[in-house]
């Protein structure tokens, strides 16, 4: 014989996270209906029970002993159908009695003070034996309560009672694990917060457990149900950057979400006092041209449970660079090397990053070129990546000489004197031109003289004087 599981009518509940599981909340099982079900007479309280047998008048036993005080169980029903439905004690083993009972249907209520209220039908021995078994018409939606008793005066027991269609409602147990062990609760709706071995005292952490369902009659026969406490949880989005200009594009994207996006906010603050509603549900934001600094946030919430908010991402306009201000023109002698100059570059954050004219190749300060070069410099902020940086520089001609020539008479230490427009140094040969005279007043340095014609040198005394680096 294969035994039947029972299907949830809710196998997976979720509640949110430091909430309360409203009433009636939790795994429900279906209201499964048996033919038969099995009782107990126990002391407790008694009634006159009736007389005869498939009677519809109640008559109360007479008797001392034999039915005017007898235990009793009731079994309420609604009928599932119009027709004729037959009931009957189909076993029982009483104390004083035997197997013998008394059976009796009551429609809407049973009071055992009045026990002629509201009776319909009452048997005694028309089943097997001194066995019950009574039989009448019910009306679909009428609420119905049998009683089961035993005959003679405070007999206990057990029985089985059993109805020719199922209105016996299956007692439903509740375990912990898959096999074995005792159910945690009964009924068809199952809250496992504060029942003891459930695990779950509170609703204060987020996680799921498994529980198993089965049909009290079947114990092994058990069906996965799951709680789990929920929460939203915003995640986190990427994509925010730095824009040079009001002429940009990004998209920003969100991800580690739990739940779904309701909407996306922009704010011109972190702390989003006054935020912009942005009609956007999926995982992903495309912002263009923004003007000024922007924070950008999505709103998620996951079943019923309270809104959660992203982590922040920006997209950040910066302001125009000022372009640096460099020399139009730069000589160096061979094998010389030199820094050029900048201004207008100066704040913290920024700096001057140089490129060669020709083929825009960054370069580093020194520079020692061989042959003539143009250079151009850029003022960047250099704590954000892209870089946002200014317009080009003028170009800055570096010239090489590998030697200095003279172009007038004058002083050594004037540097019109040379056709540079620079005073010779060491590492420089020196040309005096044909009918020029270059005076010494002070140290002069030159790699070595060379004179044209009539050109010469005059040291001036005492100071003057001369050293070659040949």
């Amino acid at each position: 014989m294969v035994n039947p599981t029972i299907t949830p009518v809710v196998a997976n509940y979720t509640v949110c996270q430091g909430s309360t599981v409203p009433t009636g909340g939790g795994m429900v099982a279906p209201n499964i209906l048996d033919n038969t079900v099995r009782g107990n007479l126990v002391v407790g309280p008694t009634y006159r029970r009736g007389t005869g047998d498939n009677t519809t008048t109640y008559s109360g036993a007479t008797s001392g002993n034999f039915g005017s005080a007898v235990y009793f169980q009731t079994y309420s029903f609604v009928a599932p159908s119009n027709g004729a439905f037959n009931f009957q004690t189909t076993q029982a083993n009483l104390t004083n009695d035997g197997d013998d009972t008394y059976l009796s249907l009551y429609q809407i209520a049973f009071n055992p003070a009045s026990p002629a209220t509201n009776f319909l039908r009452g048997d005694d021995d028309s089943g097997a034996g001194y066995l019950s078994s009574l039989t009448h018409s019910l009306v679909q939606g009428t609420t119905y309560i049998l009683v089961v008793s035993s005959y003679s005066n405070r007999s206990t027991g057990s029985f089985e009672l059993a109805s020719s269609i199922p209105v016996f409602p299956t007692v439903i147990n509740w375990y912990s694990a898959a096999s074995g062990g005792t159910p945690l609760a009964t009924g068809q709706i199952f809250n496992p917060v504060g029942v003891v071995g459930s695990g779950i005292t509170n609703t204060n952490t987020v996680g799921s457990n498994n529980f198993y369902v089965s049909n009290a009659k079947y114990p092994n026969c058990r069906r996965l149900v799951t709680f789990t406490v929920i929460n939203s949880v915003g995640g986190s989005i990427t994509g925010g950057t730095i824009f040079c200009s009001n002429t940009n594009n990004s998209t920003l994207t969100l991800t580690g979400q739990t739940g779904t996006v309701q909407k996306w906010q922009s704010s011109l603050n972190k702390n989003f006092t006054a935020p912009t509603d942005i009609v956007n549900t999926t995982n992903s934001l495309t912002v263009s041209n923004v003007l000024q600094n922007t924070y950008y946030r999505a709103i998620i919430k996951n079943g019923t449970c309270a809104d959660a908010n992203s982590s922040l991402d920006s997209i950040r306009i910066f302001p125009m660079i000022s372009v640096p201000t460099v020399p139009s023109n730069l000589t160096l002698f061979l094998g010389e090397d030199s820094t050029i100059s900048v201004t207008g570059c100066n704040t913290a954050g920024f700096g001057i990053e140089w490129y060669k004219s020709s083929d825009n190749q960054l370069i580093t300060m020194p520079i020692s070129p061989t042959t003539t070069t143009q250079y151009y410099a850029k003022c960047k902020y250099l704590n954000n990546a892209p870089y946002c940086s200014s317009e080009n520089s003028n170009n800055v001609t570096v010239t090489v000489a590998d030697k200095v020539i003279s172009i007038i008479s004058g002083n050594w230490e004037d540097e019109n004197t040379w056709d540079v427009g620079r005073v010779p140094s060491v590492i420089v040969p020196v040309v005096v031109e044909q009918n020029h005279t270059v005076t010494i007043n002070t140290e002069a340095k030159a790699k070595n003289i060379e004179y044209r014609g009539n050109g010469q040198l005059n040291i001036s005394m005492p100071n003057g004087k001369l050293k070659l680096g040949i």
